[in-house]
């Protein structure tokens, strides 16, 4: 479904509303631009005002939508994010009094994720909770795992992270991590938030290796940065005995299923996690500002 340039059944009034919600939800220009786009689209669909919107306008959508992907012409992860921004879009509507019901409300998603993030093969969040009080006194484990599950890193970048990429955002008194991240194609440096429940962790490893030292992990054997299979161990060694284990990898992949369970744009996500986009849809445009603060929306804080 292509995106048009004019919208014959959106009238001035309609614009300026839409608009203003999606300033609320969106912070770069790019995303509102995004979601503007597929409600815009949504009205074109109904051939009237989404602020009249139905249940039933909406499941003739997502059968629309099911029928698009039968033909081949849509597919069913991209379909899957319209129907999470229009549900995001109109619980905001709802929030605000604008609308008295979520269309999209009484549905679950009927699309498929990618297969490469299936909730199946994701930790519990119980077990997780076991694995952050077990390593809880291993301070270095402890902070690549809180690296993993809430920024998305990798482990090969969790092993060499350096001290001088944390950076202080004099403006709003963040943190932000720079890494190296897919954008539109390329690889630049972008500023990840970081989030402020696992500052203090960071901080207290930071204080626990030397001034000069210019990393944040280094080897117990070797004083020099641990290898990946040094960290995959050490985290391995934390959890004998429990009747579960759970990999640097899976709580990665816990922290973007996360991120898409929030309803978060998944370019966002791409861009956030420095992911190519072969396995999440990527959209035309990619938001243009160098803050990329995904992890913050995700509603889950380390004491």
């Amino acid at each position: 479904m292509a995106f048009k340039k004019k919208f014959v059944y959106l009238t001035e009034t309609d614009k300026d509303s839409i608009e203003e919600i999606c300033r609320a939800l969106r912070r770069s220009s790019s995303s509102r631009k995004n979601l503007f786009y597929i409600v815009a689209n949504y009205g074109e669909f109904l051939e009237g005002s989404v602020f009249d919107s139905t249940s039933s306008d909406a499941k003739r959508y997502v059968d629309y939508l099911k029928g698009e992907v039968v033909a081949g012409r849509l597919q069913e992860k991209y379909c899957a994010c319209l129907f999470f921004e229009l549900r995001s879009f109109f619980d905001r509507l709802v929030a605000v009094d604008m609308v008295c019901d979520n269309p999209f409300g009484g549905y679950d998603n009927p699309f498929r994720f990618p297969d490469k993030l299936r909730s199946e093969d994701l930790p519990k969040l119980s077990d997780v909770d076991t694995l952050l009080g077990t390593c809880s006194d291993e301070l270095e484990c402890y902070v690549a795992v809180l690296l993993a599950l809430r920024m998305g890193l990798t482990v090969s970048e969790i092993a060499v992270i350096e001290k001088k990429q944390f950076c202080l955002n004099e403006k709003d008194g963040d943190i932000y991590l720079k890494l190296w991240r897919w954008d539109n194609g390329e690889k630049r440096e972008l500023f990840l938030y970081v989030p402020r429940d696992i500052v203090p962790h960071i901080k207290e490893q930071v204080l626990s290796t030397p001034e000069d030292y210019a990393h944040l992990f280094r080897s117990k054997k070797t004083k020099k940065t641990p290898t990946v299979r040094a960290m995959q161990l050490r985290l391995e060694k934390i959890q004998e005995g429990l009747d579960f284990s759970i990999s640097f990898s899976q709580l990665r992949s816990l922290c973007l299923y996360l991120m898409l369970l929030e309803q978060i744009p998944v370019q966002d996500i791409c861009r956030y996690a420095g992911i190519r986009g072969d396995w999440l849809t990527r959209y035309d445009e990619i938001p243009e500002t160098l803050i990329a603060d995904t992890s913050k929306y995700v509603n889950i804080r380390i004491l």
